[in-house]
């Protein structure tokens, strides 16, 4: 694809040089599914929403970045005028990459002064690029240079030199939490805290935020006829154990996830939807498969952008130059300060990436089925007369099926729960369904679910007591309805579910409620929904003592290496997770030195396997180069090699964890793994 594939005409006039007040007057184009555009404004936005969409925004404040100061030399002080903008923090949290202008008199040695508050000395020097230690007498440097500073505003938003104090509050967004960011996340600066309010009232959106810290590449232009061989520049990322488990759920549901801004979809397709913490240099165009985020809020950007090739690869670049062309003729306003535009994606990923075959070559024994899903399409009824799922999914082995309660639980106002059950509409149709203890075990029936779960309500987090209390009350009488409606027949069992939050009490309760309903398992639910691992894990010691000592005991929708580790150290022996394979589908691999990102540049060149204490056959017969070239090419053979690599991993992490703990040495093996998390990845070549 070359650069001028993405040009079109735009009238200086239309680039906005202030924001609109109030913000909701802002003009908002609609882009279907089928290419058919509809002229809204913000204030309307409630009606491209669907009860259960996850809104998902950049918590990464900006701040004033731009300092205007007096260089100084000895004891000279220089009358000229020094302008700083800050461009990239180093690892000294105290010494930034700058650009300086002028910057030609400038000298390794020179002092800058910004006010008796803030004074630097440049430490190197390129050209213009300069590196500045800070000393902020003190206080906090981000807090002082954002009170001395002006607004790093993009070069197409005209400004007298010094600034506009007016922008200090017009360029930043309600939803920013920590400063970090050198430019603005412009898409949240359409909302304020009252219409987030009104959105989750009235439309019944449910809320999460991501962090990725703008760099000023944000505005870089491309230099290269051929885009493919642009290189972004890299931008730290975060996302939170809550936030990360809402996003999970909204998967699992098939509810929307709704990125407010490009930073955030760029962070969410960097991160996999999962918690962590990574630097990306992601670049998103025509062609690229997307696998978190389901539509997408932005500004109009410029013409032969990045940010415009990513919404072409996201919506279809057909469909993205007509509504573009549209916005221009309808005279939207574009860039930071101007208008809006709704969009669904139009290349969404489906391939789950795994044979039967090949996850059972990794040693695997059992799977798991998601009753939700199944008995919505293709209807467990369908599947039962096609022989049950064994057959229809060539599995020989055993098929553990999820009640369908957890995702019927998350779908908020498309459900109403009473004591019988839970009646609730479809995500795909809207057709109507019911739920109850007795319901969901003939659905396993049918389907011919080796293990059924009993039906149990997932209390979410944060919850009180009371909210807690009760639930797990109602999963408790649940509980004895699943049990007394199951089919017993021989080879086949059924689990009970614990619940009760992360309160000690009720957990212990609800374990003692199980005991004489005589499950054939014990599962602990209700974690991993974003109370994080250290409640999470002192949550299960809480349990462990109460836990059937001659039972399986069963963590249900965990999770990361490590949490395997810690849960087995606390009794657990039995786990179910999606990460595995959703990591695989967005770059990530599981190795012994700790989770990978294969879309980096490190690994462009890099003839070396992923993991060399690895058996799957994407260590042993494909580099890293390749593997990295599948990931960021998006072709199908990337996504089922690293799956087939995190699967067969995780199957080594349990057949080594359970030789451990037959040796009597799983202390030992603990701190093993952990040392090799803490040397990291190998080194680059």
């Amino acid at each position: 694809m070359q650069l001028s594939d993405f040009d079109f005409a735009l009238p200086e006039d239309l680039i906005a040089q202030r924001p609109l007040y109030p913000r909701a007057a802002a003009k908002l184009l609609q882009v279907s599914a089928d290419g058919a555009l509809t002229d809204r404004t913000f204030a309307d936005l409630k009606a491209c929403l669907k009860a259960g969409d996850l809104l998902v925004f950049n918590n990464s404040q900006v701040f004033a970045s731009r300092l205007i100061g007096q260089r100084q030399r000895g004891e000279t002080l220089f009358e000229g005028k020094i302008e700083v903008t800050l461009v990239a923090e180093t690892e000294d949290p105290l010494v930034w990459v700058c650009y300086a202008r002028p910057g030609k008199k400038l000298a390794v040695g020179d002092g800058l002064s910004f006010g008796p508050s803030l004074s630097t000395e440049v430490t190197a020097k390129d050209g213009a690029d300069i590196k500045l230690r800070f000393d902020a007498k003190g206080a906090d440097l981000l807090d002082t240079i954002d009170a001395l500073g002006h607004m790093p505003l993009p070069p197409y938003i005209r400004r007298p030199k010094g600034g506009d104090e007016t922008d200090k509050a017009d360029y930043k967004t309600f939803c920013g939490r920590e400063k970090g960011s050198l430019a603005a996340p412009t898409a949240s600066l359409h909302f304020d805290e009252n219409a987030i309010d009104a959105l989750v009232a009235e439309v019944g959106v449910e809320l999460a935020e991501v962090r990725l810290d703008v760099g000023l590449g944000t505005f870089a232009p491309i230099r290269t006829d051929d885009i493919s061989q642009h290189q972004m520049h890299s931008e730290t990322c975060a996302l939170d154990a809550p936030n990360a488990a809402k996003i999970a759920r909204a998967k699992a549901d098939g509810r929307r996830v709704v990125a407010v801004g490009t930073t955030v979809l760029r962070a969410l397709e960097s991160l996999g939807g999962q918690e962590g913490a990574m630097s990306t240099d992601i670049f998103l165009k025509p062609g690229d498969d997307f696998h978190i985020v389901d539509a997408l809020i932005t500004n109009f950007h410029l013409p032969q952008s990045t940010l415009f090739m990513l919404v072409c690869a996201f919506s279809g670049t057909e469909t993205m130059k007509a509504a573009y062309d549209h916005a221009v003729a309808q005279r939207y306003r574009f860039f930071s300060y101007g208008d809006g535009c709704f969009m669904p994606v139009g290349t969404a990923a489906t391939v789950k990436a795994m044979l039967p075959e090949s996850v059972k070559s990794t040693g695997a024994e059992i799977i798991l089925g998601n009753t939700y899903h199944l008995m919505i399409r293709p209807t467990a009824e369908r599947i039962h007369n096609l022989g049950g799922l064994h057959k229809f999914m060539n599995w020989s082995g055993p098929i553990l099926t999820d009640s369908g309660g957890y995702q019927v639980m998350s779908l908020a106002d498309l459900r109403k729960m009473t004591e019988h059950g839970v009646t609730f509409r479809s995500h795909i149709d809207g057709s109507k369904h019911e739920l109850t203890p007795e319901g969901s075990m003939e659905i396993q029936r049918l389907l011919g679910s080796t293990i059924t779960m009993a039906l149990d309500e997932c209390t979410p987090y944060p919850i009180d007591k009371l909210g807690a209390d009760t639930s797990m009350q109602m999963s408790m009488r649940w509980a004895k309805r699943s049990r007394d409606a199951w089919v017993d027949r021989e080879g086949y069992g059924i689990y009970g579910i614990a619940q009760g939050s992360t309160f000690a009490d009720l957990r212990e309760e609800s374990i003692k409620a199980l005991e004489p309903l005589d499950f054939h398992g014990i599962a602990v639910g209700g974690l991993a929904v974003g109370e994080g691992q250290d409640l999470m894990f002192e949550t299960l010691d809480h349990c462990e003592p109460h836990l059937p000592k001659d039972k399986p005991r069963y963590l249900m929708g965990v999770g990361k290496p490590l949490d395997l580790i810690g849960a087995v150290k606390r009794g657990i022996d039995q786990f179910d997770c999606v990460l595995p394979t959703r990591s695989g589908r967005t770059g990530q691999a599981f190795t012994w030195r700790g989770p990978i990102n294969m879309r980096n540049a490190r690994h462009q060149d890099d003839h070396r396997p992923i993991d060399e204490d690895c058996s799957c056959p994407a260590c042993r017969s494909y580099s890293r180069a390749y593997i990295r070239h599948l990931h960021r090419a998006d072709e199908m053979l990337g996504a089922m090699l690293l799956s087939w690599h995190n699967i067969q991993h995780y199957q080594d992490l349990m057949a080594r964890m359970r030789s451990a703990i037959e040796a009597g040495a799983f202390a030992d093996f603990e701190a093993g793994v952990l040392a090799g998390y803490a040397r990291g990845d190998i080194d680059p070549l």
